[in-house]
């Protein structure tokens, strides 16, 4: 026995109405708003419990209701047009067969945007994918799916010359999402602003050493990947001079480490299909002493894994199951321990270890999957919880600031002048500079502070914002002489938001309230609001049982002034 069809009760109008009552549904003015229309109506449907799809089976009354529902999210010169159908189905199929044909031209659009999309010189590589992004989304709504793979195809196309570097190093099998993020942390490094290469292989001064072995540049004898076949060196070498330094084709002893670390590569079949391959991007002829390399973490936008070459930098160091990684000179090392190491108070877990890298290596993918990173003066950071760890920019290469260098970098005689001044208890401008022949480029502001006499007088956060919603009365007199009908006194009004004035002259001070209820009268109706507050002293001509009674009827808030603070009637 089948499920019992449940038929649609009778529609109530007006609750109909107060149910869809001040809902942001849109109003069909034309083709570009359809698809939103449509989309709202069949929401609107499923809110009175009525099928968008089904509405030529509803009763005759149900389709008047529906219908006149629809009507009311229909432009007013759209709806004249659409006012002779008696049925919603018959409502909806006219507009949808006269503003559906026209998606055949957006699609085409935004198709052609799609395939045509290029990076701007000043444009952020977000922007960028959020555009490609924007623009699948709008050609999904229109049944048109564009593929992973597309999406990856379109996206470094629209990338410049200048990051073909970076389109050498992707994997077949990396997804959007992964070269969405790598892209966007390529972006991010300071030294992007000069050159994309800049930012993906560290720079290296010795990058015109030639090769012994195949006559190439930026490599030693030892590193070379083509057959070892010496030969002589170029007799072109006394062009390699800088400086007056003759350069020596580099000998295995030098203090200075020349071999290239790991380089992005991608995974050959020639690999087995038992270990992990992981690839990494990393410093190339790092300018450092190799006593330096041992204990500096250089940062790499663009490995997946992090890597050390000093097992004393590592605790709980275990062995794992091979990784193969690829250097170089095209060959693969496997590294068969993991360890951790802590930096700045922050725990880093997976640090490969292998004795033959060239430099330790911390990953940024990695390391922003368990920190936040931002800029600060220009220089990367990592934050977790409370704790940063901080980097420096160094012979241009990105070097971690560990304990050991901040010990170096705060040496007592590059302290600046405002830390000898708060070291001496906040010695005086002109004694600091007897003792210590330095002058503070900027004020102290603890001195500033403990200098000030007494605390600021409280802002004022009682501002009016609308004409007539403070007026302020006041009287003045007796005259000398008098006016030309006997007028001894003068009744004063201010509008505080406009600074109105208006001034009637009176004979006596029982005709302050017949002047107030004028001037009050006048501006209500040049305003057209009404007035709010009224602030007067104590004065009796304003502080009586008639004045009281005329506010009350008005509801007008009276206000009176202090004894003594004149400050408080802008007309005093």
């Amino acid at each position: 026995m089948g499920p019992e069809k449940t038929e649609v009760s009778n529609l109530d109008l007006a609750q109909a109405f107060t149910t869809v009552k001040g809902l942001p549904f849109v109003k069909l003015s034309g083709p570009n708003n359809f698809r939103q229309w449509k989309n709202d109506m069949e929401t609107l449907c499923r809110m009175v419990n009525v099928n968008f799809d089904e509405m030529g089976k509803l009763s005759s009354h149900n389709k008047d209701v529906m219908l006149r529902l629809l009507n009311l999210y229909i432009d007013t010169d759209l709806r004249n047009e659409l006012l002779d159908f008696s049925s919603p189905d018959e409502l909806i199929e006219e507009v949808t067969a006269k503003y559906s044909s026209t998606s055949l031209i957006a699609r085409i659009k935004l198709q052609k945007s799609l395939y045509q999309l290029s990076k701007e010189p000043e444009e952020s590589m977000v922007d960028l994918i959020s555009r490609l992004n924007t623009l699948c989304r709008s050609l999904k709504g229109m049944d048109v799916v564009i593929s992973e793979k597309d999406k990856i195809i379109i996206l470094l196309g629209a990338l410049s010359d200048k990051y073909e570097s970076f389109i050498s190093s992707i994997n077949e099998k990396d997804s959007y999402n992964t070269i969405s993020q790598r892209l966007k942390a390529l972006d991010e490094l300071p030294s992007n602003k000069v050159e994309v290469e800049q930012s993906v292989f560290y720079s290296n001064k010795y990058s015109s050493i030639i090769c012994r072995n195949c006559g190439g540049k930026g490599h030693t004898y030892k590193q070379c990947p083509s057959k070892k076949e010496y030969k002589k060196p170029p007799t072109t070498y006394n062009k390699y001079k800088s400086h007056g330094n003759q350069v020596n084709y580099v000998n295995d002893d030098e203090n200075l480490i020349q071999e290239e670390a790991l380089m992005t590569c991608l995974p050959t079949d020639d690999l087995s299909s038992d270990n992990e391959v992981e690839w990494a991007l990393s410093a190339k002829g790092v300018n450092f002493k190799e006593n330096n390399v041992d204990t500096a973490w250089f940062l790499d936008s663009g490995a997946t894994v992090h890597l050390c070459r000093n097992p004393k930098l590592l605790s709980n160091l275990m062995p794992i199951k091979p990784v193969s990684i690829m250097v170089a000179n095209g060959q693969y090392i496997e590294c068969k321990w993991s360890g951790q190491v802590t930096i700045s108070g922050i725990s880093i877990g997976s640090v490969y270890y292998h004795p033959d890298l060239a430099a330790n290596l911390i990953s940024m993918v990695k390391l922003k999957e368990i920190t936040k990173m931002f800029i600060e003066n220009e220089d990367i950071c990592f934050r977790q919880n409370n704790l940063i760890i901080r980097t420096k920019q160094v012979n241009k290469n990105i070097i971690i600031v560990t304990d050991v260098l901040e010990n170096k970098a705060f040496s007592a005689y590059k302290v600046s002048p405002e830390i000898w001044h708060e070291r001496l208890m906040h010695i005086a401008d002109k004694e600091l500079a007897h003792h210590t022949g330095l002058r503070m480029s900027k004020k102290c502001v603890a001195c500033s502070l403990a200098k000030i006499p007494r605390s600021p007088h409280p802002l004022n956060n009682s501002a009016v914002t609308r004409p007539l919603e403070l007026v302020y009365f006041d009287l003045a007199g007796k005259i000398s002489p008098r006016g030309l009908d006997g007028e001894e006194y003068y009744c004063i009004a201010l509008d505080e938001y406009s600074k109105a004035t208006q001034i009637i002259p009176l004979k006596s001070k029982a005709n302050t309230l017949q002047a107030v209820k004028q001037i009050i009268s006048l501006w209500e109706s040049l305003v057209g609001k009404s007035v709010e507050r009224v602030r007067t002293d104590h004065g009796t001509e304003f502080e009586n049982v008639e004045t009281s009674n005329y506010f009350a009827r008005k509801e007008i808030v009276k206000e009176w002034s202090c004894v003594g603070t004149p400050q408080q009637i802008s007309v005093e």
